[in-house]
């Protein structure tokens, strides 16, 4: 009776011993001394950009990566997201909302997609809440809800929104056509060809080609509707209308009585005969 006796009191200080022995070697259990089953050691930082979590790595053979939980009201948690790294940056965020985090190992061995993997129910990290967030994308120093250009890129969020650039994103912002750092929607003249938007389309070329501007019919580089004489015939576009000439023809001129190269309107002596209009009438 005493052999066996002793025998059983042996058999169970072993079986205690490597109980003992895997709670040491098991990060995750929460009878292990050192980790509590808390190995992570989660910080949760909140970060212009969103919110920064970062964890240290489980000492386990195997490890495929992390499984990353939140919860918007701290008891049912979802899966946001899967990482083989020890770091997360969560930027589907609201501010002025609370959050609480939590890590979990993924399936250790899993070979396949992250995002698809199990992850250990057992071992996840103590909780780690941060309350009324604030966010700040553009690190301007206004929240979010307060800031009239979230991204920062000097363009106000309701014109990116009627433009079609992306408010939260600094690279995109609403097109310049003529490159001269001037936003179409705030450009007199779009495409950069030296005639405003608004005379370009009154004229009907296309504001948008600077290759199509108005017409210059003299190509004296003065366009028509800026030049007083159209056909560069030397007389005015008033005068020539005046007169009954067509100021868009060079060889339509007012009349010379004398041919003295003085149009008569502008001839003292319109026939030449060497006694001034004034004088004769």
């Amino acid at each position: 009776m005493k052999p066996s006796f002793l025998a059983l009191c042996l058999l169970l200080t072993a079986c205690s011993s490597f109980q003992q022995l895997d709670h040491l070697n098991n990060p995750l259990d929460e009878h292990n001394p050192e980790t509590k089953g808390d190995p992570y050691q989660l910080v949760v930082e909140n970060k212009n950009n969103g919110v920064q979590l970062t964890w240290q790595a489980v000492d386990l053979p195997g490890v495929a990566g992390y499984a990353v939980l939140r919860s918007a009201d701290g008891t049912t948690f979802e899966r946001i997201g899967s990482t083989d790294e020890t770091s997360f940056l969560d930027t589907d965020i609201s501010d002025g909302e609370s959050y609480t985090y939590r890590i979990a190992v993924v399936a250790i061995g899993f070979a396949g997609d992250l995002a698809e993997a199990p992850y250990l129910s057992g071992g996840t990290t103590a909780l780690r809440v941060i309350e009324d967030l604030v966010v700040d994308w553009d690190g301007d120093g206004k929240r979010d809800t307060e800031d009239e250009d979230l991204d920062g890129d000097g363009v106000s969020n309701l014109d990116e929104a009627a433009q079609g650039s992306d408010p939260e994103d600094k690279t995109s912002v609403p097109s310049d056509l003529d490159k001269d750092g001037k936003y179409d929607f705030q450009d007199d003249d779009r495409d950069g060809d030296g005639v405003s938007n608004t005379d370009e389309a009154a004229q009907g070329s296309d504001p948008e080609d600077k290759t199509s501007v108005p017409s210059d019919l003299d190509k004296d580089g003065k366009y028509d509707f800026q030049d007083d004489d159209r056909d560069g015939d030397g007389v005015s576009n008033t005068d020539e209308a005046a007169q009954g000439s067509d100021p868009e023809d060079k060889t339509a001129v007012p009349p010379d009585l004398d041919k003295d190269g003085k149009y008569d309107f502008q001839d003292d002596d319109r026939d030449g005969d060497g006694q001034t209009n004034d004088f004769e009438e």
